[in-house]
């Protein structure tokens, strides 16, 4: 086991099975987390409306956008840090079934966080 003593890990959104195993293990390696979660709600394409898809934009996409860019400004000041990202299978699949919304805030996340290792990370 690794040891995270005296690190910050935040833990956004995991409610079930990995989402909520990892934050666990995080603390069980001696860091100090923080937890953000916010469940979303499942609604087809006619159902979703203006507000609805905001929220989910701003929870799971904006909030990444939010956490990632003060991060980086502390690893910069610090020369060291590590942003993990996980997200959902439905990134790359697109979800079966009532939310259009949350595969899309799914697949946006997974194109910053690819896009954020690639450019700003060898600023570092």
């Amino acid at each position: 086991m690794f040891k995270l003593k005296d690190r910050v890990a935040l833990a956004t959104g995991g409610s079930r099975s990995l989402g909520s195993g990892i934050p666990r293990c995080l603390a069980e390696a001696g860091a100090h987390v923080v937890i953000n979660y916010r469940k979303s709600k499942p609604e087809d394409i006619f159902e979703i409306t203006l507000e609805s898809w905001d929220i989910l934009i701003r929870n799971n996409l904006f909030s990444t956008f939010l956490c990632a860019k003060k991060t980086m400004e502390i690893m910069k000041m610090q020369k060291y840090g590590r942003i993990i990202q996980i997200s959902s299978m439905i990134a790359h699949q697109g979800a079966l079934y009532r939310h259009v919304h949350y595969a899309s805030t799914k697949s946006g996340r997974l194109g910053f966080t690819r896009t954020l290792a690639r450019t700003a990370g060898r600023r570092i």
